[in-house]
């Protein structure tokens, strides 16, 4: 398993700074105890930094594209591309965000062509209804419901 952080995220990345929106990145969160911790760019996760727990599968944690702290709810959010696609990554994609929301993580997924799309001016905006997500867990309802997809963004 590899971490690349692509142009998107990087794209992203800026609009959330833009918007003074507090992202984590390279966050692994783990899936047995639900905690997050920060590691070094690249760097993939051995074991839980807050639980200890070994890990022997990549099926127990989860690296997100972003974390999205001071709200109150904390949202993960994944950049997704064409590997995303694949039957095998779809299927321990929707394993690891169905733990994520049961752990309490709002998830948002945002597709590459999405941002690829976008102007800056777009991107501040996507950046800023995820920030008014995590402040307000309601909104993320409200928006979510119902919905597999709505425009490019997955509950």
């Amino acid at each position: 398993m590899r971490y690349i952080v692509t142009e998107w995220e990087d794209r992203l990345f800026n609009a959330f700074k833009d918007m003074y929106v507090k992202a984590l990145r390279y966050a692994p969160i783990c899936l047995e105890c639900g905690k997050y911790f920060v590691l070094a760019k690249g760097q993939v996760p051995t074991h839980c930094n807050r639980c200890g727990v070994t890990y022997t599968q990549p099926t127990q944690f989860t690296i997100p594209d972003f974390i999205i702290i001071g709200g109150q709810k904390e949202t993960v959010v994944y950049v997704d591309g064409k590997p995303h696609e694949k039957t095998r990554r779809k299927k321990k994609d929707l394993i690891q965000r169905t733990i994520l929301k049961d752990l309490g993580y709002q998830v948002i997924v945002i597709k590459n062509n999405l941002i690829d799309a976008a102007e800056l001016s777009w991107l501040r905006v996507i950046a800023n209804g995820i920030k008014y997500m995590t402040l307000n867990p309601e909104f993320y309802k409200r928006v979510t419901v119902g919905e597999k997809e709505l425009v490019g963004v997955c509950s």
